[in-house]
């Protein structure tokens, strides 16, 4: 149950977080980057909120209709829909309790941009000790027509093969 838990953490990992300011080509404008870096934040915040709070719904709102997660099984979920009736599926039961993206690098280019970092967090699944997981992450952001920034694409990997447990009592 901890792996399938830390399984649905890691997908949310490539959901959330506060991140390194983007860098673009030589030809954007201080004010374009300035503009790139506040949207991509406010997805950032956006998304850590959704995944601590569990609310599926905001998540999916910040996918592209056409988003892909590239899972550690070798999985690959495409679309909006089928990615959020697994997200459902898997968070039954679950609580995050803190979560942390990290990212490295953030470079735009024009409407596209990439980041890759590292994320952590922890989770209770149902009344089992709370357990950490940590790993790496890739994703590709969209910028909407509306300037705000989707996640197209996401894939991440876990640093072991187990969630490390973390005792800190019942349930609360």
């Amino acid at each position: 149950m901890i792996r399938h838990a830390s399984f649905v953490v890691a997908l949310l990992a490539g959901l959330a977080g506060p991140c390194a300011p983007p860098s673009r080509t030589a030809d954007a404008s201080v004010a374009d980057v300035a503009r790139d870096s506040t949207a991509i934040e406010a997805l950032h915040r956006a998304d850590e909120r959704a995944v601590v709070a569990g609310d599926t719904t905001t998540l999916m709102h910040l996918w592209t209709d056409d988003v892909v997660a590239l899972l550690p099984s070798g999985a690959v979920m495409q679309g909006r829909t089928a990615n959020a009736a697994v997200l459902r599926r898997d968070v039954e039961g679950l609580r995050v309790l803190t979560y942390e993206l990290k990212a490295s690098e953030i470079k735009v280019l024009g409407a596209h941009a990439y980041e890759w970092g590292r994320w952590a967090g922890t989770f209770r699944a149902g009344n089992a000790p709370v357990a950490r997981a940590s790993g790496s992450f890739f994703r590709v952001l969209r910028r909407s027509d509306a300037g705000t920034w989707l996640i197209a694409r996401t894939m991440f990997a876990y640093d072991s093969a187990a969630p490390q447990s973390v005792d800190r009592g019942p349930a609360r």
